[in-house]
């Protein structure tokens, strides 16, 4: 796991790794928190969120990632 976190974390453009290390940043701190990452599709929303899960599942933490998906046309 530590490896397949070392190849993806190295693929992270810069955008990806300033929330990556925010992320991090609020688990090794203790602080937590709710991270929403909201961007068009193919913009490499799925890689950072395994890129972040394998870093902490490196770490034997525990992790769930959830997604939410819909046409904000519908919403009222």
């Amino acid at each position: 796991m530590r490896q397949q976190h070392e190849r993806f974390k190295m693929s992270l453009n810069e955008e990806q790794l300033q929330n990556y290390d925010a992320v991090v940043k609020a688990m090794n701190n203790d602080t937590g928190g709710v991270f929403f990452v909201y961007d068009d599709g193919g913009a490499g929303k799925t890689f950072l969120y395994n890129t972040i899960s394998s870093r902490l599942r490196s770490e034997r933490k525990i992790v769930i990632t959830v997604a939410s998906s819909g046409n904000k046309d519908m919403i009222e």
